[in-house]
């Protein structure tokens, strides 16, 4: 070998050449790095659970956290174990399977990341601030079986895709500024044991606000559909400014033991129908603009306690039949326009 050729100066185009050579060997040994370890800033945690489900949650729950608790409220953190997150419980094999968070002031929106928690039974984020619309998302849940996000200041109309949750044994938006009537794909939820709709404006079609003190009324907003959910045993829709008929389907609820109407622009007459829910415990219509006579037929509710018809524009007299109503322990009548005598029977 010559050693003149060893000891020759190196041309410009040879440092390119070495420069280069070196740049692509360093790129390829940081782009392994970080294929080994992440950077501080990824799921470092979500990364060490002990299952690909854990691990999964951990990092939507951690997407989403900024949504849902803008002002830093939960404990959720990259630096804490998931077992200890508040809120939160999870299994290895399911992931997380509950959320509940009440009453700890979140003032951000219901993330539609939600929706990606493929095994989540418990969702619970009552009594807290939050905002906007309920996610569309949340209907992908098919595992849920109780859905609570009463007392917030939610806005805009119910999901329809909230009909497609089969295993829906509960649900309660009691409380909010919803709108926009009841879905009719409610009549879907065969599970469905409890719905609570009640304080909201579910009679018309967008909320009331400053400049719109007066939106339209939605027509029909009780779909008929409900009169099939054959395990409902509380229904609450009292002070959502609901107008019509109330459905005669309504009678169709075979374990139906409350039924909370009151509060409402209802008119028309009372359904005869509604003497055929042989569970029922309590009823009330109260103020309304119900007119007609009261039906004889709520005389056969054996097992009702309270009857509350009062503030309407009912006529007539009072049904003999009530004096079978051997439980009846409060009955509201006043503010109609009744007549006759009070029937012997009632004693």
């Amino acid at each position: 070998m010559r050693t003149d050729v060893l000891r020759r100066p190196l041309g410009t185009d040879s440092l390119r050449r070495i420069t280069l050579a070196l740049a692509i060997s360093g790129l390829a040994v940081l782009t392994a790095l970080w294929s080994v370890a992440p950077p501080a800033a990824a799921s470092s945690h979500c990364a060490s659970q002990d299952s690909a489900a854990r691990i999964r949650d951990c990092r939507t729950l951690i997407n989403l956290k900024d949504d849902l608790d803008p002002n830093g409220v939960l404990n959720w953190s990259e630096t804490l174990g998931m077992e200890h997150w508040q809120g939160i419980i999870s299994s290895e094999e399911n992931g997380v399977t509950t959320l509940e968070i009440h009453n700890t002031a979140l003032n951000g929106t219901v993330p539609a990341g939600l929706g990606s928690l493929p095994n989540l039974r418990f969702l619970e984020l009552w009594k807290n601030g939050l905002t906007g619309s309920i996610p569309a998302e949340l209907g992908n849940l098919s595992n849920l079986e109780e859905l609570r996000l009463d007392q917030n200041a939610l806005t805009g109309s119910i999901p329809t895709g909230l009909g497609s949750l089969s295993n829906l044994r509960s649900m309660s938006l009691y409380f909010n500024q919803l709108s926009g009537g009841i879905p009719s794909d409610f009549g879907n939820l065969n599970s469905l044991g409890y719905l609570s709709l009640d304080r909201n404006f579910l009679g018309l079609q967008t909320h009331p606000t400053v400049g719109n003190p007066a939106p339209a009324a939605v027509q029909n907003p009780i779909p008929n559909s409900l009169g099939n959910l054959s395990n409902l045993a509380g229904l609450d829709l009292g002070d959502n400014r609901l107008s019509g008929s109330i459905p005669s389907a309504l009678g169709n609820l075979p374990e139906l033991n409350i039924l909370g109407l009151e509060h409402n622009e209802f008119s028309g007459s009372i359904p005869t129908a509604l003497g055929n829910l042989s569970k029922l415990n309590g009823l009330s219509v109260w103020d309304n603009n119900l007119s007609g006579s009261i039906p004889s037929q709520l005389g056969n509710l054996s097992e009702l306690t309270f009857l509350d018809l009062s503030f309407n524009q009912l006529t007539g007299g009072i049904p003999a039949g009530f004096g079978r109503l051997s439980k009846l322990r409060a009955l509201h009548l006043q503010e109609n326009q009744l007549s006759g005598s009070i029937p012997s029977q009632l004693g």
